[in-house]
């Protein structure tokens, strides 16, 4: 089961950004991670690759969606995905050569 700690780790240890993590317990759970607020203004925003990333394992098949970065549950201030959608996302990031493999949620 994926951990808000796992992802808020990961976030940290690789792009250096504070997220703040919640959970919504559906039949698909979803995991949404959005940049903190402070003073009405995000501390920081998503890199573009790993939105393109996220929206690649949402609407795979569709690179159109993938090029601004920005569609459905994918933002430059939140990213909102089921359990199973992180753990890709998580693995596709790690095959990356600048992410280690080892912040892989257990």
């Amino acid at each position: 089961m994926l951990t808000s700690a796992a992802v808020k780790k990961y976030w940290k240890e690789q792009h250096g950004l504070n997220v703040r993590v919640s959970t919504t317990p559906t039949k698909q759970r979803w995991v949404t991670a959005r940049m903190t607020l402070v003073n009405g203004q995000y501390t920081g925003e998503f890199p573009l690759d790993t939105r393109i990333d996220a929206l690649r394992i949402i609407y795979p098949g569709k690179p159109n969606l993938s090029e601004g970065g920005s569609a459905g549950n994918v933002g430059s201030h939140m990213i909102s995905m089921v359990e199973s959608e992180w753990e890709e996302f998580f693995k596709v990031r790690a095959s990356k050569v600048s992410e280690s493999p080892s912040i892989q949620p257990a």
